[in-house]
């Protein structure tokens, strides 16, 4: 994904900035907000995917949330054009299983979180390139994933695997890049 072509838009104590790096945008941004592609909010509190996004959702593919708390994700799906997903250093605990009924979805990324477990349903996406899981509490990835024919990367790097589920890993995604952390000597009770 080009970022270049996003807005960068930082929502901090209810007001609104530009980054840095998009300084140059600025102007274009508010002649045209939605002639973006993209969408990155930061430091903000939302009941549910906020409007102003949903009324723009054919032009939104690229969806980033940093430090965002979103109460319900039951309006994700709407986005039917989205393409990218990410959510770093959100307060998400279980997956937000809105997000399988994105079928144009190509990369999904929810990291640095207490997520502990994928359901199966994300194998109903079909274009999905890219798991990107990192930093999480996951220990549970659905099997479906080893018949995903587009599935290029999954990124689980900082994820406490013990060496048994390592090396099924490795085992059952021979097609697959894998991002791994070295295995512990660790067990859990995972249920």
């Amino acid at each position: 994904m080009r970022w270049s072509i996003c807005a960068c838009i930082l929502l901090i104590n209810s007001t609104l900035s530009f980054s840095q790096e998009l300084a140059n945008s600025e102007r274009e941004y508010l002649e045209n907000p939605f002639a973006y592609e993209g969408i990155y909010l930061k430091k903000q509190d939302f009941d549910s995917i906020p409007k102003w996004i949903i009324q723009n959702k054919n032009r939104i593919k690229y969806l980033y949330f940093k430090k965002t708390k979103v109460k319900s994700w039951s309006n994700l799906s709407q986005l039917d054009s989205l393409v990218s997903f990410r959510c770093n250093d959100c307060d998400i605990i279980d997956f937000p299983t809105e997000i399988c009924k994105m079928p144009s979805l190509k990369q999904i990324e929810i990291a640095r979180c207490d997520m502990k477990e994928i359901p199966e349903c994300v194998c109903e996406l079909p274009l999905v390139e890219e798991f990107l899981f990192w930093d999480t509490q996951v220990y549970r990835m659905p099997i479906c994933i080893n018949w995903m024919d587009n599935l290029k990367l999954l990124d689980l790097q900082g994820v406490m695997i013990n060496k048994d589920e390592y090396f099924n890993l490795l085992s059952a995604h021979e097609d697959i890049k894998l991002n791994l952390s070295t295995p512990c000597d660790c067990q859990f009770d995972r249920d």
